[in-house]
């Protein structure tokens, strides 16, 4: 059950996953924020396009958003549910050290097995790696080697976790020198 204003016009249900305390706008005024994830917008003009958004920077950081806007077009007197998918994004900066405990290069990269994109390594071997699992292997390309590591989140932990040292292990296999 949800308190509003009495519907005189057309109204939304603005859900933003369970997330408390997102702040909604309607035509880029602020209309309120959201409780358990919801909020209710009880006066939403009829058939006129109306542009309902949230406001990314009251989003906990380790949540993304399928889309901050919105736009609708109601009928008189009727409702919508406006649904803004919110996901937990897992984020680590993590400290990589060769087998030899120096740490990896500046400029050594890092793939996470089973994904395309690569991340770069800055200084004392420090690379920000995003949309972590609880468990996934880590490959980093280093002067024409290549090692491996485990790396394990904990799944309650912080939105941006700081790991390490993790120690890799070189590969010896003839596919992984390629």
């Amino acid at each position: 059950m949800m308190f509003a204003q009495p519907i005189e016009q057309s109204f939304a249900l603005v859900r933003v996953g369970e997330l408390e305390g997102v702040r909604v706008l309607q035509s880029n005024q602020d209309v309120g924020i959201t409780q358990g994830g919801r909020l209710m917008l009880a006066q939403v003009p009829p058939l006129s396009p109306a542009m309902i958004a949230i406001d990314p920077l009251s989003v906990p950081i380790d949540m993304t958003l399928n889309a901050t806007t919105q736009q609708v077009v109601i009928l008189p007197r009727t409702g919508v549910v406006i649904n803004f998918i919110a996901t937990r994004e897992r984020n680590a900066l993590v400290r990589l050290t060769l087998p030899s405990g120096a740490p990896v290069p500046i400029g050594a990269l890092v793939q996470i097995d089973g994904r395309s994109e690569q991340f770069p390594v800055g200084h004392d071997g420090e690379a920000f790696l995003t949309r972590l699992s609880d468990r996934q292997t880590l490959l980093i390309r280093v002067q024409g080697k290549r090692c491996a590591v485990v790396l394990t989140l904990d799944p309650m932990g912080p939105a941006v976790a700081d790991i390490g040292p993790l120690r890799c292990e070189y590969l010896t296999s003839p596919a992984a020198s390629e």
